[in-house]
């Protein structure tokens, strides 16, 4: 049994590199793990929120989540991802970068719609009467100063808090949301900082905790 246990694990192994592998390099390139500096949610969400609209910070109450500052690090210092934008660009849900932070973000669902309130998407799960926590990966350009992915972030927070208003101030029951938003440098060669062809992956992740009202 011991043996199979062995050979169970190291399969899983191969399997993460190999998808690692697909949506750019795998890397050993140092830190904690294989998994690069992140700017954790204990820091950087206060950060966002603090220049966010007031409506917004009445609605996502500031947070941290070690899994999502797990999932950003490890996939940033993991995965090749090329932006090639000025703007924040969702990371597909099919593609193998979400699909290996999963294995971080435990019962957290994915989306890479999180501003689009379309039905079918997993973004809708934040109106609904289930606790439940979203979450999305964006990208930009690392040659960008922090002063300008941060404005594209809190513009990206304003919105959502906008959405979530809408969806939320005439509906029965109480809905408390709290968000936590990471961030990571994604280095395109895993050895070498070069901000003309690195980007940067930000974690945004929304936890709904849904009361139901009593009479």
């Amino acid at each position: 049994m011991k043996l199979k246990k062995i050979a169970s694990l190291m399969l899983a192994g191969i399997m993460a590199v190999s998808m690692l592998a697909a949506c750019g390099e795998a890397s050993s390139n140092g830190g904690n793990g294989g998994t690069g500096d992140v700017t954790p949610t204990s820091t950087y969400t206060s950060t966002i929120m603090g220049k966010t609209a007031a409506t917004t910070q009445a609605i996502l109450k500031s947070g941290s989540n070690t899994k999502l500052d797990q999932a950003v690090a490890y996939t940033a210092a993991n995965c090749k991802y090329v932006a090639e934008e000025d703007a924040l660009k969702a990371c597909i849900g099919t593609s193998d970068f979400a699909k290996v932070a999963q294995e971080f973000m435990g019962n957290a669902v994915y989306t890479d719609k999180m501003n689009n309130n379309a039905p079918g998407t997993n973004f809708t799960k934040l109106w609904g009467t289930d606790d439940v926590t979203v979450y999305t990966l964006l990208s930009i350009k690392r040659s960008y100063n922090d002063e300008y992915i941060n404005n594209r972030v809190v513009e990206f927070v304003n919105e959502l808090g906008s959405i979530l208003v809408d969806k939320t101030e005439n509906a029965s029951g109480t809905y408390d949301y709290t968000i936590n938003i990471a961030k990571a440098d994604c280095l395109e060669n895993k050895k070498e900082a070069n901000a003309d062809a690195d980007d940067v992956i930000i974690g945004i992740a929304v936890t709904l905790d849904y009361t139901e009202d009593t009479f």
